[in-house]
């Protein structure tokens, strides 16, 4: 499937248009190299993660972020190019969950960076934020899977959510990974225990409220691009408690390993 070009930017906010190209990529449908690189990369995805590759997984994808300055073949105004600083990052598309679009079993998510370049981090403000945690919660609890969402505003969320992209924007405490070429990022969207509340999905496992991410805009004139990768529960693992133990069995796996590496 070839790169559709697109533009997004969140409601309300304003600044300039960003520019994002995605590809859905079928191992199948690419030529010899290509091929045998994106399926060793899903095998070794699947080692990591623990999930097995199924028929039912969503497909990885290939993104490209347009940088800011050459988006209209000229410098964008002042405002929009000032760098805020090590700490400041604009995220003016908004914020997600992975399990965005109706993909419930969404388990964990691993971004493969291609190239390294300058802006275009990864921002997770509840990894780290107190606060934001509190306005992510807040979010997740009700159902919401993306802070731009027309349904945000219509809950009467809509001030949370600009208090949650503002502190992904200015917060310090916010988590940060920046571009580096063959770097991968693994994190995990869903928990090990019941969702409760009004989107509990009757025992499936609750959404993790640190997994609000974005990507920041990319500046100088160099794109980004990553490699993304979903993992989602093979189907005789899903529903109820047979679910919540697998999500559980996954999580404890991956922080083992990271114990060992760390130790």
């Amino acid at each position: 499937e070839a790169q559709r070009p697109g533009e997004q930017r969140a409601k309300g906010k304003s600044g300039p248009v960003r520019g994002v190209a995605t590809g859905s990529l079928k191992s199948q449908e690419l030529p010899g190299e290509d091929r045998e690189l994106l399926e060793r990369m899903q095998r070794r995805v699947a080692a990591l993660t623990g999930v097995p590759e199924h028929d039912r997984e969503i497909r990885p994808f290939l993104k490209f972020d347009q940088p800011g300055e050459g988006l209209l073949g000229q410098p964008q105004p002042r405002m929009y190019m000032e760098p805020g600083g090590p700490d400041r990052d604009d995220l003016s598309i908004g914020l997600h969950l992975d399990l965005n679009g109706g993909f419930d079993h969404c388990v964990c998510s691993v971004i493969i960076y291609l190239n390294a370049c300058e802006g275009g981090r990864t921002v997770f403000p509840c990894a780290g934020d107190e606060r934001s945690c509190e306005l992510g919660s807040e979010l997740t609890n009700a159902g919401h899977t993306h802070t731009s969402h027309k349904s945000v505003h219509e809950s009467g969320l809509s001030q949370v959510a600009a208090e949650l992209v503002e502190r992904a924007e200015e917060s310090p405490r916010s988590l940060r990974v920046a571009p580096r070429r063959g770097a991968a990022l693994l994190f995990f969207s869903l928990m090990g225990e019941a969702a409760s509340g009004i989107d509990s999905g009757g025992g499936a496992p609750a959404r993790d409220p640190r997994a609000w991410h974005g990507g920041a805009a990319v500046e100088g004139t160099l794109g980004k691009w990553t490699l993304q990768i979903f993992k989602e529960v093979p189907l005789e693992h899903r529903g109820g408690d047979r679910e919540v133990s697998y999500v559980d069995g996954l999580r404890c796996r991956v922080l083992q390993a990271t114990e060992g590496l760390s130790g």
